[in-house]
């Protein structure tokens, strides 16, 4: 009988704790200038939480319209509000066509640090909602009511 017992647990002993939520982001917004004045610079904006444990701040990065193929951050930028978060673009084609990789470094109560790696895709069919000015500049807004959840892809205990 504890054999059995045993056997009927062990799916239990086996199973994976559940991944950590989704980062949500909010207020998404890309910006490609006209490069008219050569002056403007492209922008993406946008606010992140993290359900986790409550993190919330707010991104921004820009680059000049010269750089327009390789001025984006490639490598983690830590350009938010809060320090403890940072963000790449990767796979960059354009300001609506990029997959938003995001870190938070959060601090749990034993004073430990954990580090949570998200990303998503940013599209102008599903996520974004695009303007193209007959001028040459595009703004593009996260849709209405339309959620952008990154997917945690990577957990490292510090």
């Amino acid at each position: 009988m504890v054999a059995l017992l045993s056997l009927a647990l062990l799916p239990l002993a086996l199973a994976r704790p559940s991944a950590s939520p989704a980062f949500e982001v909010t207020n998404l917004y890309t910006f490609e200038p006209s490069g008219r004045d050569n002056v403007s610079v492209y922008r993406v904006a946008f606010n992140v939480t993290d359900p986790s444990d409550g993190g919330a701040t707010s991104c921004e990065t820009t680059w000049p319209y010269a750089q327009w193929d390789t001025g984006y951050p490639h490598e983690f930028l830590a350009n938010c509000t809060d320090k403890a978060w940072s963000f790449k673009l990767d796979d960059y084609q354009d300001v609506w066509d990029f997959v938003l990789d995001v870190k938070h470094v959060s601090k749990k109560k034993n004073g430990k640090k954990i580090k949570r790696f998200a990303k998503g895709t940013v599209d102008a069919e599903d996520i974004l909602q695009c303007t193209h000015a007959g001028s040459g500049f595009s703004i593009c807004r996260q849709r209405e009511g339309v959620a952008f959840p990154l997917d945690v892809y990577k957990e490292v205990k510090v």
